[in-house]
């Protein structure tokens, strides 16, 4: 047994120098407290991986946010007509998706009452050979990475000033993050155990109806999630309490330059939906779901899924979204709907905040 044990940890002795790595960072700042000379390198580490704590949101969920929003909106209509305009045209919209979801969702809850099944496969996945010890393997290193790049972000803004912006800092960060996580995992996937990409459910096969799949699903989620968030926001009221803003909602709000928007937005609406899927969806959930079956995956990776979004009002928003990639990665058994609806629904979000912007919320 002590054999087994010995060999197992030499085995795996990479994954434990870098979770010891990470424990130690994580410490670190208790032994600093004990050597205030030794303080300066810890602020500059925290000064980089902390972004999200200047602004309050209490104009969001207060009533004075409402009246001053009102006030804003008024003022547009005589200022920039073609804004309010397309302010209103947004509001119809979303008004028109809302009714074409619940039509959905009740001919979904129709097919549901008369146990007719939902035919939609696209693609058939192959039995997964990766585990959850190797989703452990994989999520530890993507740790170890977010640890390194923002020590070397430290010393990178001594030698080129522009990465001073830190919202510019943070999109880099955590796209060369994700960059290098997806390699890890097509280094298990591809090269560990022989697999092919469309194991992963990476296939442009019967691609538009994949699409088509995915915007019937997002329609369908549509009415879940505002009676979601019409709850969330009376009991937020009600407790009186402050959300905190999103870092990458603050990155848009409060951003000058342009070039640092763009920059941000293309990585919000297309490759963190992409890095995204790949890891939770294609990675995440096979494992898992080779321990507790279809429902339990979808239940476990949604959790997961919403827990690391690390924003208690939006918990169950992003559970019942992640419940919905799931699903439609299970059903279709193909990668492009599931970044499909993630990418429609962050560009859902990002043209909500850049319409709060321009309002001046």
């Amino acid at each position: 047994m002590l054999k087994k044990t010995v060999r197992l940890l030499w085995r795996n002795k990479l994954y434990i120098f870098l979770f010891i790595f990470i424990v130690g960072i994580n410490a670190a700042p208790l032994v600093i407290k004990k050597f205030p000379h030794k303080k300066q390198v810890l602020d500059d580490y925290k000064i980089h991986s902390n972004k999200a704590d200047s602004v309050q949101s209490n104009y969001i969920f207060s009533s004075d946010g409402a009246k001053e929003r009102a006030s804003r909106f008024d003022g547009i209509a005589k200022k920039n007509p073609v804004l309010y305009i397309f302010i209103a045209l947004a509001n119809l919209c979303i008004f028109l998706f809302l009714l074409i979801g619940i039509f959905v969702d009740g001919y979904l809850l129709k097919m549901v009452i008369k146990k007719e099944p939902l035919e939609i496969k696209t693609h058939e996945l192959a039995h997964p050979v990766w585990n959850i010890m190797d989703v452990v393997k994989v999520s530890i290193i993507f740790l170890f990475l977010g640890y390194v790049f923002v020590l070397i972000e430290v010393f990178l803004i001594k030698i080129f000033p522009f990465l001073k912006n830190e919202n510019l800092l943070m999109v880099l960060n955590t796209t060369a993050v994700n960059t290098f996580g997806i390699g890890v995992i097509f280094y298990f996937v591809l090269k560990k155990y022989k697999q092919r990409l469309e194991d992963l459910g990476i296939t442009c096969k019967k691609f538009f109806y994949n699409v088509f799949y995915a915007v019937v699903g997002y329609l369908a989620l549509i009415p879940i999630v505002l009676v979601i968030m019409s709850v969330t926001f009376f009991a937020v009221k009600w407790l009186q309490y402050e959300p905190p803003v999103q870092p990458i909602v603050e990155l848009f709000l409060l951003e000058k330059q342009t070039s640092v928007l763009w920059i941000s937005a293309i990585f919000a609406a297309i490759f963190g939906p992409l890095a995204e899927e790949i890891f939770f969806r294609a990675f995440l959930y096979s494992a898992v779901k080779r321990v507790t079956g279809a429902l339990g995956a979808i239940i476990i990776t949604s959790f997961i899924f919403s827990v690391l979004h690390i924003h208690i009002v939006g918990f169950l928003p992003i559970f019942v979204l992640g419940f919905l990639l799931s699903y439609l990665y299970e059903k279709t058994g193909s990668l492009v709907s599931s970044i499909t609806v993630h990418i429609i629904h962050n560009l859902a979000m990002l043209l909500l905040v850049f319409l709060a912007r321009a309002i001046g919320v």
